[in-house]
């Protein structure tokens, strides 16, 4: 629940590196919920977000997380290819 009203707050302030820590945040909670479609829509939110103030370490964090639910999606349906290419390519792209 902070991190939701830390969401709200700075989407209230129009605070867009506020908004993109506290959906970056709130996906990570959401994947050891198990809320796999909200961590998604989280983490893609943040990641947009990093990219337009070009934050670079938080980009990096973000598309590790992304990979990781990229990986799992691939694990848990006896690793489908796009999947793992997608992980894959988030991986080396958070090394550069």
């Amino acid at each position: 629940s902070l991190g939701e009203e830390a969401l709200a707050i700075a989407r209230q302030d129009g605070d867009e590196f506020g908004v993109a820590c506290a959906a970056a945040a709130l996906g990570v909670v959401m994947i050891h919920e198990v809320d796999i479609d909200g961590a998604r829509k989280m983490l893609d939110e943040a990641l947009a977000g990093f990219r337009r103030l070009g934050a670079s370490g938080r980009i990096g964090w973000t598309l590790c997380d992304l990979a990781f639910l990229d990986s799992r999606d691939a694990a848990d349906e006896g690793g489908d290819p796009e999947d793992l290419a997608r992980a894959r390519a988030r991986y080396e792209e958070a090394l550069e």
